[in-house]
């Protein structure tokens, strides 16, 4: 990827294993509030829609997706588009069911390994964590008029309590990150005008 990439990725490895991300992306940042659900509710910012009320095209109910549903608010998980897991209902976001090794959630980001012999690939832990499958409930919400907005909800809630800020796997890659809020804020405008999304819940 060339010489700049290469530089690039020298210095964030040696910034890794003296500490300086450590030290900069701190695990107890002050709490802070930015909006109110009630003032993000009426000045709304331009999305790829404004909320499921908006949304007008024709219903296609497909029993393939509700039985894919079915799976999910059971706890069964599509991992790469190809393998299931059950990861039952109270997943705890940092064990690989792929080798059953369990990260410590306790660690800095940056001291986790993407890949050891022991916890295997890293990847099976950050699949759920993306929240992709939130758009099969979103899109079986919209064609079967269903609201499983509490669920989403309550998924989001356990991942943030059982992820404390900079701290185990599911911080170590921006990427990752990057997709998880992508699938919030989606899931947030489907959701906008839903009794599940409390003050308490959007901050």
């Amino acid at each position: 990827m060339g010489l700049r990439y290469v530089a690039f990725r020298v210095q964030y490895a040696l910034e890794s294993k003296l500490g300086i991300h450590k030290k900069r992306f701190l695990t107890n940042p002050v709490n802070k509030k930015f909006i109110s659900l009630k003032t993000w509710r009426d000045n709304t910012p331009i999305f790829f829609f404004e909320s499921r009320e908006k949304l007008n095209f024709k219903t296609q109910p497909s029993k393939l997706l509700e039985a894919k549903v079915l799976k999910l608010k059971q706890g069964v998980f599509t991992f790469f588009s190809s393998t299931e897991f059950n990861l039952g209902k109270d997943y705890d976001w940092i064990t690989n069911p792929d080798t059953g090794f369990k990260y410590d959630i306790l660690k800095h980001w940056s001291e986790i390994q993407d890949l050891s012999k022991e916890a295997g690939d890293i990847k099976y832990v950050w699949e759920k964590a993306r929240f992709g499958f939130l758009y099969d409930v979103i899109r079986y919400d919209y064609h079967f008029n269903q609201d499983n907005s509490e669920f989403i909800f309550i998924e989001m809630e356990s991942f943030i309590d059982k992820n404390p800020i900079n701290q185990g796997p599911n911080y170590k890659c921006s990427q990752e990150i990057s997709l998880r809020i992508l699938n919030w804020t989606f899931a947030l405008y489907f959701y906008k005008n839903s009794k599940s999304l409390t003050e308490k819940r959007f901050d």
